[in-house]
């Protein structure tokens, strides 16, 4: 028996992770929870804005080569039709929809094993057509950074993560990790830093000091804040904290000890994200924090699947989600009941 969360007037898409796959599923407030995909490797949901459409990555078989890549895709809400955005020509992943709903940001890297390349983030229109770098400082080939312009690079292996856009869409968000190499260590260390790309001048910026392993950003609906997951290697906790865009402001949400995946609700007031409730266990479960209360409520949880990848979108009044006839695991989901006015 399947209980459903009150969730007002908004729609929430997430994935569904078992030993057998990874699916998405839609959870909406007039009480249904419906499966969305029947693949293998379906995940990072992203929301066009008009919320007629989930653009998300799937797994496929290369036709040239036989590797497996990672593509994206768009399905339609409504119709369930599933069109591959991709051209198979890399590893594309973590979709993120403009505001305007024209283009998309994804991270991107070559599909060769055997290639020195690195995660960057590139832009496309929904087409899949025009696809361009984000930053062009980075070495297309070896993701190698020209720290100064110069046409030559230091030889730092820099991967970019997670883009999001700004709700005006003027500037994407994102996180650049690279090995930090210390005179008289033998080991790098990874580190992991906020980005902000301008792109009318293509400026770039870091909001936030050195010292905050950041990773999963994303851009709060009025624009006033950026949340992102923060990892404490010292004592091994994962935190949800939020910053300004000028860097001015650093709040930590939550209290972890492993709270990651963080998206906002429609108003800017809460934030929904996926805990795992003690580092021995395996499954995480989807949760919804007031950031002016700090009142966490547990949302989605299942004891079958770990519950990943929360994004929230109002319902629009003329989208109308059909029913899938086919069989779907949502049984094994369970709900916690929840008010959010």
């Amino acid at each position: 028996i399947v209980s459903h969360a009150t969730i007002p007037e908004c729609m929430v898409v997430f994935q569904a992770e078992t030993a057998a796959a990874i699916n998405l599923y839609l959870a909406r407030s007039d009480g249904q929870i419906q499966q969305l995909t029947y693949s293998f490797f379906a995940q990072n949901p992203s929301f066009s804005p008009d919320g007629k459409s989930v653009f998300f990555e799937d797994s496929v078989d290369d036709p040239k080569t036989g590797r497996v890549l990672y593509q994206i895709f768009k399905l339609d809400l409504e119709s369930k039709k599933v069109t591959q955005i991709s051209n198979n020509s890399a590893l594309d992943c973590n979709p993120s929809c403009s505001p305007d709903g024209k283009h998309l940001a994804f991270c991107t890297r070559l599909a060769d094993p055997n290639a020195d390349t690195s995660w960057r983030i590139y832009l496309m229109d929904i087409n899949g057509q025009n696809r361009s770098i984000l930053d062009t400082q980075i070495d297309t080939q070896t993701g190698t950074e020209d720290k100064n312009n110069t046409g030559t690079q230091d030889k730092i292996n820099v991967d970019q993560l997670t883009p999001c856009w700004s709700p005006d869409g003027s500037k994407i968000a994102f996180v650049q990790t690279q090995l930090l190499k210390i005179e008289g260590f033998p080991l790098a260390f990874p580190i992991a830093t906020a980005k902000i790309m301008d792109l009318k001048t293509k400026t770039l910026t870091k909001p936030l000091p050195g010292g905050f392993a950041v990773n999963e950003t994303v851009w709060s609906p009025q624009g006033d804040r950026i949340a992102f997951r923060s990892h404490d290697p010292i004592t091994d906790t994962k935190t949800i904290w939020t910053f300004t865009p000028d860097g001015s402001r650093l709040e930590r949400i939550t209290d972890g000890p492993d709270d990651a995946q963080p998206a906002w609700w429609p108003d800017g007031t809460k934030l929904i994200f996926a805990r795992r409730k003690g580092k021995e266990d395996k499954k995480r479960i989807i949760c919804l924090i007031d950031l002016k209360t700090k009142k966490v409520t547990e949302l989605l949880s299942s004891q079958e699947a770990s519950l990943e990848r929360p994004q929230v979108l109002p319902i629009k009044a003329n989208l109308a989600v059909k029913p899938d006839q086919r069989h779907s695991s949502l049984q094994k989901l369970s709900t916690q009941k929840l008010s959010t006015r």
